[in-house]
């Protein structure tokens, strides 16, 4: 069984009766479908050896802000804060319980806001599962997601869009090169087709659920 998939829970429907290469086809697929999440997912054993990461994980370390990978193994971006992490994994593996958070933040050296990491054990496997995601990092917003969940059009996807990323309705009209009259128009149909009123209730129901997806390209 690959890595990915050895971290990936086997359930009662691929434990019981599914040939093994198929339980593993479709655990890998589990495992690739973490590409969707919108924060970076790693699992590492208890000498911090990667074992998987996902697309925003592979995203982060390759910068090395914050989080880096030296010789296969999770790291911070400074000795001090990959001490701390080393320690909170110990924890990690000590506790056992899921229900039990780990936290750690790492610092780093663009003078962004602190990495934000949690852990959770994976007993079966001798794995732990680390969530890390950068306060300041941008929501995820797909398009043609909303168009096809609420009807919207390309134009008032795009206000919509622009919305979500924190534009003001002249820095939308400036970046859509068109009137600011004419987003307010848009934003107003918007509203109508989400059924929402104001501009934070819209941010909020466009930023949770399927839109806190990404889409792998």
């Amino acid at each position: 069984m690959s890595p990915a998939a050895a971290v990936v829970e086997t359930g009662p429907a691929l434990s019981g009766g599914v040939p093994e290469p198929q339980a593993e086809r479709v655990l890998a697929g589990m495992a690739a479908a973490c590409d969707f999440l919108p924060m970076a997912m790693l699992a590492v054993d208890d000498s911090a050896q990667i074992l998987f990461c996902n697309r925003r994980a592979r995203r982060h370390l390759d910068v090395g802000s914050g989080i880096r990978e030296s010789h296969g193994r999770l790291r911070c971006e400074f000795s001090e804060d990959s001490s701390r992490f080393t320690e909170a994994l110990r924890r990690a593996f000590v506790v056992h319980d899921a229900a039990v958070p780990v936290v750690v933040t790492a610092r780093r050296g663009n003078g962004s806001r602190r990495f934000e990491l949690l852990l959770g054990p994976v007993p079966a496997e001798r794995a732990v599962v680390v969530f890390a995601t950068a306060p300041e990092e941008p929501l995820g917003f797909n398009q043609a997601l909303a168009r096809q969940l609420y009807g919207l059009s390309e134009r008032e996807s795009e206000v919509a869009s622009a919305v979500v990323a924190g534009l003001t309705l002249e820095e939308t009209a400036e970046s859509l090169q068109v009137e600011k009259e004419t987003v307010r128009s848009h934003l107003k149909r918007v509203f109508s087709k989400t059924e929402t009123s104001r501009q934070a209730e819209l941010v909020r129901l466009l930023s949770i659920g399927l839109f806190g997806l990404e889409t792998p390209r």
